[in-house]
């Protein structure tokens, strides 16, 4: 099988701007640019992980994929087809294989709804497994480690993690090909976090699924991802498989974001990055690199040009939107970031 068709995803300078509204008409006087130019791939049965600070985008990426938001501009293939342009008889059939899990494990899930019905609408409006709805429910509830004894109860009475379960089998329901996890375990304690991840590694196994994994902690996308995007202020900065990326990243941002993981190892001598400023406006972004006013190796030709997403190794298996990638300033801060 070639490569071509090992891909499931394939997204192209992928945009989502919305209009600044102002004055008595409402006339648009402005865009906020939350993704503005977007591109990446994910293999069959693998996973992306996409991480950033808060506000830089990630969650937009992931609804726009869904359709729950319209996308300004770029292309999205699903599977071979262009989702953006996709008949309404065809919506259907993609609503079935494209799933997503959200971050509130609360919020996400009626409260006037017991289990069993939440997990059984999708079944229901998609008009699947008839007559034995029940019956699909509870095998659900057992594939995530629920007990079917509890398809009566109400999303009150069960744990933070219970309910993120729920979620889990809710999206499973339809036998769905991509999941979008939307932070799916940032509102959980730690080592109930640990257990919804395994459990998802343990479901990829099983169902040969593929993953777009949205997190702002990078110690959880290492443990899940094969391959890792980093995103600033709507683009991606850079992109990499995890092995890769972890051990030589090559933005000042990705450097500055793995600084901050806890270091477990008690030997070793890790300094923290602490990036100067605030993030810019999507609304009103800066000129130039939008990084570079944070960026400790800006220089003043980060400020008047933009490098786009490039390749930085001869396999072009890891790219970068940097000049500074082969300088010996990125080998400094990288190598004080992760001296032992």
């Amino acid at each position: 099988m070639d490569e071509t068709s090992k891909k499931l995803i394939e997204v192209k300078d992928l945009k989502t701007h919305f209009p600044i509204r102002a004055g008595v008409l409402s006339r648009t006087v402005g865009w906020v640019k939350a993704v503005d130019g977007v591109s990446f791939s994910i293999q069959r049965g693998q996973t992306l992980g996409l991480v950033g600070e808060s506000g830089c985008g990630k969650t937009t990426v992931g609804r726009t994929l869904m359709r729950l938001i319209r996308a300004t501009g770029g292309s999205f293939e699903f599977d071979g087809d262009e989702v953006f342009s996709l008949p309404a008889g065809r919506m259907k059939r993609f609503r079935q294989e494209v799933q997503m899990m959200f971050q509130d494990p609360f919020g996400s899930l009626n409260p006037r709804m017991t289990v069993e019905d939440i997990i059984g609408e999708p079944l229901l409006v998609h008009r699947v497994a008839q007559g034995r709805r029940r019956q699909r429910v509870a095998e659900l509830m057992e594939k995530v480690g629920l007990s079917p004894q509890h398809l009566n109860r109400y999303p009150h009475e069960f744990s933070g993690g219970q309910r993120q379960r729920i979620g889990v089998a809710r999206a499973l329901a339809l036998d769905p090909k991509f999941l979008i996890c939307d932070e799916p375990v940032s509102a959980l304690d730690v080592s109930i976090q640990s257990q919804i991840i395994n459990l998802l590694q343990d479901l990829q196994s099983q169902l040969n699924l593929t993953y777009l994994f949205i997190a702002h902690d990078l110690a959880v996308v290492e443990h899940i991802s094969d391959w890792v995007a980093v995103m600033y202020l709507g683009h991606i900065v850079e992109y990499a498989n995890r092995d890769t990326l972890y051990t030589n990243p090559l933005h000042p941002y990705t450097v500055s974001l793995l600084s901050a993981i806890p270091e477990p190892t008690p030997n070793r001598q890790k300094k923290r990055i602490v990036l100067k400023g605030e993030v810019p406006s999507p609304s009103n972004p800066p000129s130039g690199c939008p990084f570079h006013p944070r960026c400790p190796l800006a220089e003043k030709r980060c400020a008047e040009e933009n490098q786009r997403l490039e390749a930085k190794d001869a396999s072009g298996q890891h790219w970068a939107a940097c000049w500074k990638t082969t300088d010996e300033k990125i080998r400094q801060l990288r190598s004080q970031s992760f001296s032992d």
